[in-house]
């Protein structure tokens, strides 16, 4: 089999004699042979070019550079107000309450048993607040982690507890082998490049206080112990970096800004007047005032100038527009790595209509959805089979003969508030009345068990009836009843 040989061409273009210029335009040293304007070296570009890089995932990510986003970003965030919110409220989109756990088989009394079972271990180890505590580390740090271990002190039959720790506390303090070192922390699979376990530190390395003074204590965790969950943006990625790491200093452009305006403001505000000469200066100096010398004006007063002499009053100049404009453009640039929508990063829509808050919304809920699957696969599924594990050993805690393997199962996750209750009403009956969308899809997408809420309309209805209470609009129910009437007579 004969391979291509990139110099072939070369060989061939010497034995075609072109012509002088041709070759010393086509073989010049450092060209690019193409028609891609980005791709050629010019005097213009080369600066805006000069750090790019050909480093795959693993070494642009390194511990250096990881670290240092790491601490940048929790400085911004904890000093910059909107990256504060920002960060929260997408939390609070994003967990709002918790999943729920629905088993999806045939025998309801079986799927009730598991459920129940899971959501009493769940509300102990206060699962909600732990999944809100890494959805928020993977913003602000790259990546969270849950490292699960053995409490024997819950009352819970199941002695399972995650564990939150920083991302800090990953790191191979003293890495054996040069391949610890590359990835910091994680010991890959040799073919799939997948983590098989993780170096993880006994304290943080930030405590102020070690409780047997050894800093460096590291213990090593199988990967079925440790849920990791981070954007990947790159094949060959396995540590993560901060999402705002492309928009920290716009954060900061946009705190330092602010601090210049109000730094103007208030030295204008402390000027009342100027007062300016067109006389020649004073040989002898003595009726020159001093430059930047200042004096009181007392109020109500006439002030009698010398000749040559004007006085006018200072000119603030408030840059109210300019300012709200520039927070506006430069907010909406930061946000764009979170797909957050401005109104809400401002904290008013006062400037937005309807309509384009809608669409804004659309696209930010589409990425919360993409972002929840993602947390089923990384995090849930696998704390689910490590529960589900240790729950099959405590006698009468599951139905019998349950396993893993024949309970499938999906989340449930609370469902977005309406934008426009009516409109989306209407979508929904339009949708299920078409045969387009079942029940258990329209409850499951807001967060309910359908078979719960069908259960308990039907005992609403039945004690409605009992009772014979009527509900509905006066108008409609006259028109049923003259209806009713004409038919029966």
């Amino acid at each position: 089999m004969a391979w291509w040989n990139p110099l072939s061409w070369m060989r061939s273009a010497r034995t075609a004699s072109p012509s002088p210029s041709l070759t010393r335009r086509a073989f010049s040293r450092g060209s690019i042979h193409g028609r891609y304007d980005n791709a050629q070296f010019t005097d213009e570009n080369q600066r805006q070019w000069w750090m790019a890089d050909i480093l795959s995932a693993k070494a642009a990510n390194s511990f250096q550079v990881r670290r240092t986003l790491r601490m940048r970003s929790r400085y911004e965030v904890a000093n910059n107000p909107y990256l504060y919110g920002i960060c929260n409220s997408n939390a609070d989109d994003l967990i709002d309450t918790g999943p729920t756990l629905q088993v999806t088989t045939s025998d309801t009394g079986y799927n009730r048993q598991i459920e129940r079972a899971f959501a009493e271990w769940a509300a102990e180890v206060n699962l909600v607040d732990k999944l809100r505590t890494i959805k928020l580390a993977r913003t602000v740090d790259g990546e969270g982690f849950l490292v699960l271990k053995t409490v024997e002190d819950l009352y819970s039959s199941v002695k399972l507890y995650p564990c939150d720790i920083e991302a800090d506390q990953v790191t191979a303090p003293a890495p054996a082998k040069l391949d610890l070192l590359w990835v910091d922390g994680l010991t890959l699979h040799p073919i799939t490049g997948e983590p098989v376990s993780y170096q993880v530190l006994e304290h943080h390395p930030g405590d102020l206080f070690f409780r047997d003074l050894n800093p460096v204590k590291v213990h090593t965790i199988k990967k079925r112990f440790v849920l990791h969950w981070y954007p990947k943006f790159r094949p060959g990625q396995v540590r993560g970096i901060p999402v705002f790491s492309s928009a920290l200093d716009l954060f900061g452009e946009l705190r330092a800004y602010r601090k210049a305006v109000l730094q103007k403001a208030q030295i204008a505000a402390n000027l009342t007047a100027i007062l300016k000469t067109e006389a020649p200066p004073d040989p002898t100096g003595q009726d020159t005032p001093t430059p930047f010398s200042t004096a009181p004006i007392d109020r109500g007063t006439f002030i009698q100038l010398p000749g040559g002499n004007d006085f006018e009053q200072f000119e603030t100049g408030e840059p109210s527009t300019t300012y709200g404009m520039f927070q506006e453009k430069c907010l909406a640039e930061a946000c764009r790595p979170l797909s957050y929508p401005l109104n809400r990063a401002l904290g008013t829509s006062q400037n937005f209509n309807f309509s384009s808050a809608k669409l804004d919304h659309i696209d930010y809920r589409n990425g919360l959805k993409v972002e929840r699957a993602d947390c089923e696969r990384r995090v849930l599924n696998p704390l689910f089979g490590a529960w589900f594990e240790e729950a099959v050993m405590v006698p009468g805690l599951l139905p019998k003969r349950a396993t893993l393997e024949t309970t499938p199962h999906e989340w449930h996750w609370p469902g977005f508030p309406s934008l426009d209750p009516a409109v989306d009403a209407d979508a929904d009956i339009a949708r299920i009345n078409a045969g387009l969308q079942t029940w258990q899809q329209f409850w499951a997408s807001r967060g309910y068990d359908y078979r719960e809420v069908l259960e308990q309309q039907a005992r609403e209805k039945a004690e409605i009836d009992k009772l014979g209470l009527v509900f509905g609009e006066p108008l409609k129910k006259s028109e049923t009843e003259t209806v009713e009437e004409a038919v029966a007579a």
